[in-house]
């Protein structure tokens, strides 16, 4: 996974480079993932998803959830640090 990482006023936030697949997981911190060029797929709990360029998902903490490739795209995936 080709990303980059910052830290700014508490929230880490990732910038990636391409499409990512992810196992379902969870958190206890709230994820909000925002496409910024292409799409991305996305599972939060028995629903599936499709992220368009400018769309933006929340995810609440605890809710199961997982990613998977849709197109070449460029994401922002940003969360509070973890305690």
């Amino acid at each position: 996974m080709n990303s980059d990482f910052k830290l700014i006023n508490g929230l880490n936030l990732y910038k990636l480079n391409n499409s990512i697949n992810t196992k379902g997981h969870i958190h206890e911190q709230l994820e909000i993932c925002q496409v910024i060029e292409g799409s991305q797929k996305i599972k939060i709990k028995d629903n599936e998803y499709i992220l368009n360029t400018g769309d933006t998902a929340i995810i609440f903490p605890e809710y199961l959830h997982s990613y998977s490739t849709c197109d070449l795209s460029l994401i922002h995936i940003s969360e509070p640090t973890r305690l």
